[in-house]
């Protein structure tokens, strides 16, 4: 009986150690993916934001060029140069919205369940944009509001693809 006491109080704290070290590495190799997982999430949420935020600019660019192209048209300088001008910049700034809406959709796997509403809204406001543009009438204020809430909708998705929702 000695013996077995003697064998047990040895091997109980082999036992445990070894235990200890099992539990020990099992609980680093969760926390290394838990980091690892964050990390990426960071990562391409970081990049939707500056994404986003291009976007953003390039949008309120656009509405400030067709403010001016309004402006312009009130005074009754809508075929100067300096009208023409500005047309052809928001051409362009039309362009390079378009490849930023299309970085945004590609970015969109990210948050499936935002995604949907997002790229909606998204095609409401180019369909705004592209409306006034080619009426040259229209209020910018609506675009504006669209905008406005896309920015809302984009804090989401942002929060999505850092899966804090």
């Amino acid at each position: 009986m000695e013996t077995i006491q003697l064998i047990s109080s040895i091997s109980t704290p082999i036992i445990v150690l070894i235990l200890g070290i099992i539990i020990s590495r099992k609980i680093e190799d969760i926390k290394n993916k838990s980091i690892k997982k964050k990390e990426w999430s960071t990562k391409w949420s970081e990049n939707f934001f500056h994404i986003f935020q291009g976007l953003n600019d390039t949008t309120e660019n656009i509405l400030f060029s067709l403010f001016e192209v309004s402006e312009l048209n009130k005074s009754g300088k809508g075929n100067s140069p300096e009208c023409n001008r500005i047309i052809d910049h928001i051409n362009k700034l039309t362009s390079e919205l378009q490849k930023k809406e299309f970085a945004i959709r590609t970015q969109m796997y990210l948050a499936p369940k935002r995604s949907k509403e997002f790229i909606d809204l998204l095609h409401k406001l180019f369909e705004q944009i592209r409306e006034v543009f080619t009426s040259k009438t229209g209020n910018v204020e609506v675009i504006h509001d669209t905008l406005i809430e896309l920015n809302r909708k984009a804090k989401l998705t942002h929060s999505e693809i850092l899966e804090l929702l």
